[in-house]
């Protein structure tokens, strides 16, 4: 009978040693995928920053669009007036960073998946922000306000939630 219990109590030792090393793999696994999709997400966000960085740049130094560095960045730090053609300006960015097509209608499914990786997938509220950040405002000027003033503000937010 020793002997049989001690066979026993060998295997099971080996089990336990498989089945602790087993979670610890997986555990290691689900920590890698966690890692890999939190850096991505993070290079979206600063792709994105950067495309828009470039692209308000290039329509800054744009005649046609009007708006110069001065007034806008005086209307950012609300010391001035919003600039006349600010609409201008952020249709001209939005189609710089391809969310805004030649018809001057948004390009939805890129702007989706941006605020879909700002919102952790939360698609109840992704749905509202969406309402609200790509509705039609009657024309394209306003349209393209309205969702750079919906991207600053939902990232605002998300900051300060990240912070707090």
């Amino acid at each position: 009978m020793a002997i049989t219990q001690i066979f026993k109590s060998i295997l099971r030792n080996i089990t336990r040693q498989k089945y602790k090393k087993f979670i610890k793999m997986k555990v290691l696994i689900a920590l890698t995928i966690f890692v890999v999709l939190a850096v991505e997400a993070a290079v979206n966000r600063e792709q994105v920053q950067q495309q828009i960085k470039t692209a308000s740049d290039n329509c800054l130094n744009d005649p046609a669009v009007g708006v110069s560095k001065d007034e806008l960045k005086a209307f950012r730090e609300s010391k001035g007036p919003k600039p006349a053609n600010i609409g201008k300006l952020s249709v001209c960015v939005l189609k710089g960073i391809g969310w805004m097509k030649a018809d001057n209608t948004l390009k939805t499914s890129e702007i989706r998946e941006l605020f879909k990786q700002g919102l952790n997938g939360d698609l109840t509220k992704l749905e509202e922000v969406m309402g609200k950040c790509v509705a039609d405002k009657g024309t394209p000027e306003e349209t393209a306000n309205n969702l750079l003033e919906c991207l600053v503000f939902h990232g605002r937010n998300r900051q300060a939630a990240s912070t707090a």
